[in-house]
C-alpha cells in the first residue's frame, strides 16, 4: 500500500472506527497492508491515538504515555527529532515522577531517547 495517495482525514476515521470495534487503540498499523503509517500521515494518526487514549484514560494513566512515546516514535520515523526528543523528554519526567527512577519502562524510554539524539 502507498501512503501518497491516502487522505489524511480517512486514515484517522479508518484507525478510530478499527479501534472501537476492537478496543485496541495502540495498533496503529493500516488495516490494507498491515504496515505502520508513516511521515506525517503517520503522525497524524499517533497524534489520534494519543488523543484518544488521553481522554478515555485521563492524562496521568500510563496507556496515555506509551500513546505519547508511541508519538514521540512517529515523529522520529517522520524525520522531527526535535520533536521526539521533546515528547520523550516529557515521558522520562513523568516516568521518574510517578513510577520512580527504577522502573523497567524508564530504560526503553532513555534507549528511545538515546536513538533521537542519534
Amino acid at each position: 500500500g502507498s501512503q501518497k495517495c491516502v487522505h489524511k482525514a480517512c486514515a484517522i476515521a479508518a484507525y478510530k472506527g478499527r479501534a472501537k470495534l476492537t478496543g485496541d487503540w495502540f495498533d496503529l498499523t493500516c488495516a490494507s497492508c498491515k504496515r505502520n503509517y508513516g511521515g506525517c500521515l503517520g503522525v497524524a494518526v499517533a497524534s489520534a491515538a494519543w488523543r484518544a487514549i488521553k481522554a478515555r484514560r485521563g492524562r496521568s494513566h500510563c496507556d496515555t504515555y506509551v500513546a505519547l512515546e508511541n508519538l514521540a516514535s512517529a515523529y522520529g520515523e517522520a524525520g522531527d527529532a526535535a520533536q521526539q526528543r521533546d515528547i520523550l523528554l516529557e515521558v522520562r519526567a513523568v516516568i521518574i515522577q510517578k513510577c520512580g527512577p527504577d522502573h523497567p519502562k524508564l530504560a526503553t524510554t532513555l534507549a528511545n531517547l538515546g536513538n533521537a539524539y542519534g
